[in-house]
């Protein structure tokens, strides 16, 4: 009962993502925007989780945490610059 309630309503949606995938380009303007969204939001709750923690990481000290906004940042840092350098 679990895997046709539970597994067949999601097994029926990523099959038919994966068939309507296979045609789109991935090049596409739409399909770059819906990526830039999708990364802006992962980092947006990322860094909630960071300001903000919740449940039992809110336990945590403020020293803890300035470290790891410190590193989140330094990560930005290198990540940007590693993206602007020339290739």
């Amino acid at each position: 009962m679990l895997l046709i309630f539970g597994n067949l309503p999601n097994e029926i949606w990523r099959v038919l993502g994966f068939l309507a995938g296979r045609k789109l380009d991935e090049g596409a303007e739409v399909l770059i925007w819906v990526r830039a969204v999708a990364t802006a939001i992962v980092g947006c709750v990322v860094m909630q989780v960071l300001i903000v923690p919740p449940g039992a990481l809110a336990s945590v000290p403020a020293l803890v945490r300035c470290f790891r906004l410190s590193s989140a940042g330094l990560s930005f840092i290198f990540w940007s610059a590693a993206r602007c350098s020339p290739a």
